[in-house]
């Protein structure tokens, strides 16, 4: 009886199914007008060091009152942060480093002192980045194989870190880039 018992729990175990890692994740970014030059399409994967999403919550609830009664009532604003950072890999050929860098010249350019403020022309300069989970755990996974967890619309770069180049020490180089959206879909809540 024994016997059977541990090997339904083993059964059940393994149709329960894989679990969720955090590890398993890709950053798609696509350019709504960038990359014109580039000659390997125009939406790329960058391998990321972390990805933590913005935080989300309801205003500040206030207090009605009305003569001893009291309720605490949530108001109507919602708390967005509507930036988030990616530390990204830097591939052997730079291709990601220079893509984003490519991006951020259509905002703002630091050599010759450009700041594109004008809104409208978000929707050349902008593009959209969605965060994909992989399910089978493999780099090479098909897009049946993936399940797209976040979209961000309208994103623009506010910086990139410069690459630190040092002695002694042969990890990947990483670089951290600023994003800043317009509006964002959580996929997994519809929110």
């Amino acid at each position: 009886m024994a016997i059977g018992n541990s090997s339904n729990y083993i059964s059940d175990l393994l149709n329960a199914g894989n679990d969720a890692f955090s590890n398993l994740y890709e950053v798609v970014l696509t350019p709504n007008g960038g990359f014109e030059n580039e000659g390997d399409g125009t939406t790329f994967t960058m391998r990321c060091k972390d990805f933590t999403p913005p935080d989300l919550s309801g205003g500040d609830p206030y207090r009605v009152r009305y003569v001893t009664a009291f309720v605490d009532w949530p108001s109507a604003k919602v708390n967005v942060t509507r930036t988030f950072d990616l530390t990204f890999r830097v591939d052997s050929n730079y291709t990601a480093y220079k893509r984003l860098h490519l991006l951020v010249k259509d905002n703002f350019n630091p050599n010759t002192d450009y700041v594109n403020t004008d809104l409208t022309d978000l929707k050349n300069t902008s593009f959209t980045i969605t965060v994909n989970v992989l399910k089978n755990g493999s780099s090479s996974a098909t897009e049946s194989d993936k399940m797209s967890l976040y979209t961000f619309n309208n994103c623009i770069i506010t910086g990139i870190t410069p690459i630190e180049y040092k002695q002694g020490d042969a990890s990947p180089i990483t670089a951290k880039a600023t994003f800043v959206f317009g509006d964002m879909t959580d996929l997994q809540t519809s929110l």
